[in-house]
């Protein structure tokens, strides 16, 4: 099994989706972070959660170092969203990444659907600072 992505909210307000490599008093070590945000869905009017690529344009291999003292909270995620984590991420990556997206998803995805009678829709944009 899969460890499952962590939500991460920093002191500057920003809200990240992340696999967490390392923490210690120092410094909190994320692999791949995505940023996320709300926006209203031009379709509908119904507010809709995004994410972008949190620092864009690394090495093959997104860790970023985040001090410790920046990070006020962290948590554990549902099922359904380290699922939109995996699909976003799939989009900023080598579509042929297995490491990411892989069969226990696609089941998953299939609970999404059934649940909400729509497949779970990867949107992405980066976003320069």
């Amino acid at each position: 099994t899969r460890i499952k992505a962590k939500i991460i909210k920093l002191t500057n307000g920003e809200t990240l989706l992340c696999d967490v490599h390392h923490m210690d008093d120092v410094c909190v070590a994320v692999l791949n972070p995505l940023m996320l945000d709300f926006a209203e869905n031009p379709n509908n009017g119904r507010p809709m959660l995004y994410a972008t690529s949190w620092v864009p344009l690394t090495d093959d291999i997104n860790v970023v170092d985040i001090k410790a003292g920046h990070v006020i909270a962290m948590a554990s995620i549902s099922d359904e969203i380290d699922l939109y984590y995996r699909k976003s991420l799939k989009t900023f990556l080598d579509e042929g990444s297995e490491e990411v997206f892989d069969e226990e998803d696609e089941e998953l995805e299939d609970k999404w659907i059934e649940k909400f009678g729509q497949a779970l829709q990867s949107i992405s944009a980066n976003t320069v600072h």
